[in-house]
C-alpha cells in the first residue's frame, strides 16, 4: 500500500542567483532537522543518489541540492566565492522551509557547509565535514594554478575520453565505470568550474573557529585530502572525527558503509514519527 507520507522526488527552489535543483528523500512527517548534503566540484547531487534512500530508510529527511552552475541549477555569477555560496544556501533553506538543518558537505561542499555555520548559525543544527580542505596559502595558490576551466568541445568527442582517462588515472580507484560516466557528464555539463576556483581562493580557518554546533569530521584514507583531518583537529580539537577506508567515491560505491559511519552522530537528533 502506498504511504502518502513517504517521498522521493526532485524539486526546484529559488536561490540567490536563480533556480536550484534538489533531490529529496524521506518522510513528510519527520520531526527535527533535515539532512542537507552538499556535493564536491564539479559533480552534482548525483554524488548522493545512493545515500539519500539509505538516510530516508533510517528515518531522516534528506535533501541534496545541485550547487549553482552544476547539475540542473542555474549558474552563479563569475567570481562568486564560498561565502556567496553559503548565502545562496541560506536562500535555498528558507525556500524549502527547512531550517535549521544538519548540513553535510564533501570537499567544496564541506567548505560551503562550514561557511554557512559561520555566517548563518541560526540555520545549522549540526555539521558533518567530509574531507574538508584546509590548505596553506601556498597550497591554495598552487592548486589554483592547476585549476581546470570549462570543457573544450572537440568534434571527435575526445574531450570526453580524455576526461575519462583522467578520472581513471587520478580519481578514486573505487569508482565504477557507471560512476565515472556520471562524473564525466557532470564535468562536461558544468561549464566554467567556479566551485574549484572558489574553493582554492577560500581560507576556511576563520569559519572553523566560528562554528558553534556539534561537528563530525569524516576523512577517507584514500581521499587526497585525508591528511587535512589532522589540520582541522589541530584547529578544533573539540570536533568529533572518524576515518573511513574509502575515498571520494564512498557515497556512490560504499554507500552503506558511509551512512553507517555518520548515523551514530545523527542518531540522537529527532527521528520520524511515522513507520517504515
Amino acid at each position: 500500500m502506498h504511504d502518502s507520507n513517504s517521498f522521493s522526488r526532485r524539486c526546484y527552489v529559488d536561490g540567490k542567483w536563480g533556480q536550484v535543483h534538489c533531490l529529496m528523500d524521506g518522510r513528510m512527517d519527520v520531526e527535527g532537522p533535515p539532512l542537507v548534503l552538499l556535493h564536491q566540484s564539479p559533480w552534482s547531487s548525483f554524488q548522493y543518489q545512493a545515500v539519500l534512500p539509505r538516510l530516508a530508510a533510517a528515518g531522516h529527511r534528506a535533501i541534496a541540492p545541485d550547487s549553482p552552475g552544476y547539475g540542473l541549477s542555474d549558474p552563479a555569477p563569475e567570481g562568486a566565492g564560498i561565502a556567496d555560496h553559503a548565502d545562496n544556501l541560506a536562500h535555498v533553506l528558507a525556500a524549502l522551509d527547512r531550517p535549521p538543518a544538519v548540513v553535510i558537505g564533501h570537499h567544496t561542499g564541506a567548505l560551503i557547509a562550514a561557511a554557512l555555520a559561520a555566517r548563518h548559525p541560526e540555520l545549522v543544527h549540526g555539521l558533518v565535514l567530509d574531507n574538508l580542505p584546509l590548505y596553506t596559502p601556498a597550497e591554495r595558490a598552487s592548486r589554483a594554478a592547476l585549476h581546470g576551466n570549462a570543457a573544450v568541445l572537440r568534434p571527435d568527442g575526445s574531450h570526453l575520453t580524455d576526461r575519462w582517462a583522467v578520472m581513471r588515472q587520478r580519481g578514486d580507484p573505487e569508482l565504477s565505470d557507471a560512476s565515472i560516466q556520471l562524473a564525466v557528464i557532470a564535468w562536461a555539463q558544468a561549464g566554467p568550474d567556479g566551485g574549484h576556483a572558489a574553493a582554492f581562493a577560500h581560507d576556511p580557518a576563520p569559519d572553523l573557529q566560528a562554528i558553534k554546533v556539534a561537528t563530525l569530521c569524516v576523512a577517507g584514507r584514500t581521499d587526497p585530502l585525508f591528511g587535512h583531518l589532522e589540520r582541522v583537529l589541530a584547529a578544533r580539537p573539540d570536533f568529533d572525527a572518524i576515518a573511513l577506508p574509502g575515498g571520494a567515491a564512498m557515497h556512490l560505491e560504499q554507500a552503506d558503509q558511509w551512512v553507517a559511519a555518520i548515523l551514530p552522530f545523527i542518531a540522537p537528533m529527532p527521528r520520524s514519527t511515522g513507520g517504515g
